[in-house]
């Protein structure tokens, strides 16, 4: 994949885990089920091993710890 390419995938799964966290195109937006938040945090590590530091090699900051696993 092109570095482009992959830049705008990185900042696409960023937006689509914000949107699961946010509730868009949520239909109850109150409640979240266990198996919406296992399926968050799958995402979310995907997103942190898969694309973050594929892009950026080994990033073990405090800063992305707390947004990939808080």
């Amino acid at each position: 994949m092109a570095m482009h390419e992959a830049m705008l995938d990185l900042f696409c799964r960023a937006a689509q885990l914000g949107g699961e966290l946010f509730g868009d195109k949520a239909e109850d937006t109150a409640a979240i089920t266990r198996e919406q938040i296992l399926a968050m945090e799958e995402h979310a590590a995907a997103f942190a091993v898969d694309r973050l530091q594929t892009l950026y090699g080994h990033v073990h900051t405090t800063k992305v710890h707390r947004r990939i696993q808080h």
